[in-house]
């Protein structure tokens, strides 16, 4: 998923800025540094965002070259994420629902673990949705 960004230069410092996400901004010596700090801060963003029960939005459209990718695995979590907040489950409904141990759980909705795509697929089965994954260029 791409989130757009902005991009400012301000005494040989690039401040780069991601508007869907409130108070996602970093900056670097160069435009490239800029953008990937951004992405990380975004990531660390989304990760908060989960842990504090926000709504996570949807990035606008990218109109220019100017985007940020969040990993895919970042967003699948995004999905079990906002599915659970459909149905109104907690962290404990999810893990009643798939027979796993509260562990599993706190790691498939943490956006630094690595977590394997059948949990992602098995915690989407027990939320009543699919997984549709689509390539964009």
């Amino acid at each position: 998923m791409r989130f757009p960004i902005t991009i400012e230069e301000d005494g040989g410092v690039y401040i780069a800025s991601a508007p869907d996400l409130p108070g996602v901004y970093d900056q670097g010596d160069s435009i490239e540094e800029a953008v990937a700090r951004l992405r990380d801060a975004a990531v660390v963003m989304i990760g908060e965002m989960i842990e504090d029960g926000d709504a996570i939005p949807d990035p606008s459209p990218v109109n220019s070259d100017r985007s940020i990718l969040i990993p895919s695995l970042v967003w699948a979590k995004v999905l079990v994420y906002r599915a659970m907040r459909a149905k109104e489950w907690r962290r404990a409904d999810l893990q009643r629902a798939m027979g796993v141990d509260k562990t599993v759980i706190s790691r498939l909705l943490n956006v630094h673990h690595a977590s394997r795509m059948d949990q992602i697929d098995q915690a989407l089965a027990a939320l009543g949705v699919d997984l549709d994954i689509r390539t964009a260029a």
